[in-house]
């Protein structure tokens, strides 16, 4: 049985920058929207069994009517090759009320292919077995009452057919990415155990945006576009698993997505910083991607520097780039430290003067101290 398996769209997770004309919608959904279409189109291509949608189509459950239009004409391809299809509810999919969510309209389709998965349940055929886990947010079901209730489910399990675990959740031992730190404290931790001694041939996990395998066949295939910077240094794809019963073999097919080239530059001289920031490797080397790389310049340099660097010209020196963000990180050197035995009072004016500019690294300081100290007399 060929299996495709994805997770974590984020259809519209951005929404700056430029836009496209034709759509109205900005060109990182497109982006976003053109990795779906890829992952569509090989299922096709490839004649797969199976889809497994591991949750998060959206960042959140209120995407725009145009953006519901622009998933629904993908997915809804699957349907017409006629391939089973299962879409999990994600966290980034449900609201506040947490039992509604953005996949709703495929319920309203009455789809034959495409099935929406809401709720902890076995789904079971004749030729596999898939146990569904959505999103579970833990102030609506503590961890032991979703643990015992797959464990039900487990139990009572097929074991000759194919047994497949889809979930969208964390489990003990996975690295995350950049989410997790807005997920912390909100996670329903699954025990790997739970997952690799109860006979699953396969295990289809979203909700961890970094591609990784646990144990063989824990497998997340990570989110389908960099969804920010914390992810710029990661492959991004999706898989496709050959699943028998009791034995998986899969691979990683990895997506032609927009790179983010992210730099950290120390600038020494002041007077060659511009020379500096032209020797990263974005300047150095010409722009491969159609329609640009995204471009993050962090530039360290004393604090006192702040007055000699022009973002604009910096943007400027790669006009090929998709986009050009320049961070400032100044180094503040420490504060000059006072005779603690002394009061502040018991400095002369010109003394403290003296000591904040050697600590800013004014020049011409005696200049600069003698018309002071005209002025203060």
């Amino acid at each position: 049985m060929k299996i495709l398996h994805f997770a974590d769209v984020h259809l519209n997770a951005v929404q700056s920058g430029r836009w496209d004309p034709e759509t109205g919608q900005p060109v990182r959904v497109m982006d976003f929207l053109k990795s779906l279409d890829t992952i569509v189109d090989t299922a096709i291509e490839e004649k797969v069994d199976l889809v497994l949608f591991a949750g998060d189509a959206y960042k959140d459950a209120n995407p725009t009517p145009a953006q519901q239009a622009l998933f629904a004409s993908s997915i809804l391809r699957l349907e017409d090759a006629q391939i089973e299809t299962y879409l999990l509810v994600g966290n980034h999919d449900k609201t506040v009320r947490n039992e509604d969510h953005a996949l709703t309209e495929f319920k309203t389709f009455k789809t034959k292919h495409i099935h929406v998965v809401d709720e902890i349940k076995s789904i079971v055929t004749p030729w596999y077995e898939i146990l569904c886990l959505p999103w579970v947010h833990k102030s609506r079901l503590i961890t032991g009452e979703v643990i015992q209730k797959l464990e039900t489910l487990i139990s009572g399990m097929d074991p000759n057919t194919p047994n497949i675990f889809l979930g969208h959740c964390s489990v003990v031992g996975a690295s995350f990415s950049s989410e997790r730190l807005v997920m912390l404290g909100e996670d329903l931790m699954l025990p790997k155990k739970l997952l690799t001694e109860s006979g699953f041939d396969y295990v289809a996990l979203g909700h961890i945006h970094r591609h990784q395998v646990i144990d063989n066949i824990i497998i997340y295939p990570g989110s389908i576009e960099r969804v920010d910077w914390g992810e710029a240094g990661e492959d991004k794809g999706f898989i496709i698993a050959d699943v028998r019963k009791d034995s998986c073999d899969w691979k990683f097919h990895e997506l032609n997505c927009r790179p983010m080239m992210d730099y950290t530059i120390v600038l020494k001289d002041k007077e060659r910083i511009l020379e500096t920031i032209k020797s990263c490797p974005a300047s150095l080397y010409p722009l491969k991607f159609n329609g640009g790389e995204m471009i993050r310049i962090k530039l360290q340099y004393p604090e006192n520097w702040a007055g000699l660097i022009n973002n604009q010209i910096i943007e400027n020196m790669f006009p090929d780039a998709f986009s050009v963000q320049v961070v400032h990180d100044p180094i503040r050197e420490g504060r000059t430290r006072l005779d603690l035995a002394q009061d502040v009072a018991a400095y002369a004016p010109g003394e403290l003067l003296e000591m904040w500019m050697g600590e800013k690294g004014v020049e011409d300081q005696e200049e600069l101290l003698s018309l002071a100290k005209e002025l203060m007399i």
